[in-house]
């Protein structure tokens, strides 16, 4: 597919090498017929000559699907641009005149390398809510999610923790995840 390519789209160079390998790794596990998340970097291009790169653009088995974007640096207004990645998903799911229950579950995901919010938190998750009654959740099945490293709350697990810190100071940490991925990077560096 023309849509495809490597993973050099993918901004943090530690991470690259990993989701080549995992995106590698998934393709042979689905030559196998066992179920798996598949795993691609994705360039669409189109829509008022702007151009959208997904740096992990994936489906579970449940036809969720997940976009991940790798931030380097802070920019102007992120939360509007997960709302543009988040029609872009949709566009792409949906046919011209298709009913709109064929669009899937979705998750746009930024990994930040700073705490985009200035409170503390390592994970921010936005959905579509009621103003007047905050508990009346709109429904329409799409999250925005922000992972930040450098917060201090306890509102993420210790691997999740590990893995944020490992992006901005390369230290390994105890999680398992972080030290399967360090590997994966030097194996990587190291061909």
């Amino acid at each position: 597919c023309d849509r495809y390519c490597n993973s050099s789209c993918v901004q943090f160079d530690r991470m690259a090498f990993c989701l080549d390998e995992e995106r590698n790794q998934a393709w042979r596990r689905s030559d196998h017929g066992a179920a798996v998340c598949t795993v691609c970097c994705v360039y669409l291009h189109e829509i008022d000559g702007q151009g959208i790169r997904f740096d992990v653009y994936s489906e579970d088995d449940s036809k969720t699907v997940y976009d991940c974007e790798m931030q380097t640096s802070r920019k102007d207004n992120l939360p509007k641009r997960t709302r543009y990645y988040q029609g872009m998903i949709d566009l792409n799911l949906l046919e011209r005149g298709a009913n709109y229950k064929e669009l899937k579950k979705s998750y746009v995901i930024f990994i930040c390398p700073f705490d985009e919010f200035k409170r503390g938190l390592h994970k921010y998750t936005f959905e579509n809510r009621c103003k007047e009654m905050p508990e009346l959740v709109l429904g329409d099945e799409s999250t925005k999610i922000f992972l930040c490293a450098g917060g201090n709350a306890d509102d993420v697990s210790d691997d999740m923790k590990d893995f944020l810190n490992w992006l901005t100071t390369e230290k390994i940490g105890d999680s398992e995840l972080v030290k399967k991925l360090q590997n994966a990077v030097e194996n990587a560096q190291n061909q």
